[in-house]
């Protein structure tokens, strides 16, 4: 009797998986696609944007990692909710803290993409003889 009733429950899960297995791997393959193409990106930005706060890049790649795979994969419980929030808070962060103004050692920032030139004159200043030229010249312009 025992042996009838497992052997009921087995099948009846074992046509619902049947039914949904398809459609179950066919979205697990189109995500895994798609967290495969996304992962390289999200290692870039992610570690760029903390060497712009002066951090070490390691850092940008184990976030990208716990936001492109490990949250993808928890099942839905309220661990998992605070895990999320977890997540956004810290994603936010990043995105509002300013990075450093100046440059450090993994580069300069953004808005600075290489080292500033100090202003020089390009010239010698003019000789006298230029300057009364140029007198005469701002003299004749006045006189139209």
């Amino acid at each position: 009797m025992i042996l009838f009733y497992i052997v009921d429950i087995i099948e009846e899960r074992l046509i619902d998986y049947i039914v949904t297995l398809p459609a179950y791997w066919a979205t697990r393959i189109f995500v895994g696609a798609l967290q495969a193409m996304l992962f390289p990106l999200a290692c870039g930005l992610f570690t760029r944007r903390i060497h712009d706060i002066g951090f070490n890049g390691w850092a940008g790649i184990l976030w990208a990692t716990i936001i492109i795979f490990i949250n993808t994969y928890s099942a839905v419980t309220p661990l998992n909710y605070l895990l999320d929030l977890f997540v956004w808070i810290i994603g936010f962060l990043f995105w509002v803290l300013p990075g450093q103004p100046e440059p450090n050692k993994y580069g300069y920032p953004p808005f600075m993409s290489q080292e500033p030139v100090q202003s020089q004159p390009i010239t010698e200043p003019p000789t006298q003889e230029e300057q009364e030229v140029r007198k005469k010249v701002r003299k004749r312009r006045k006189k139209r």
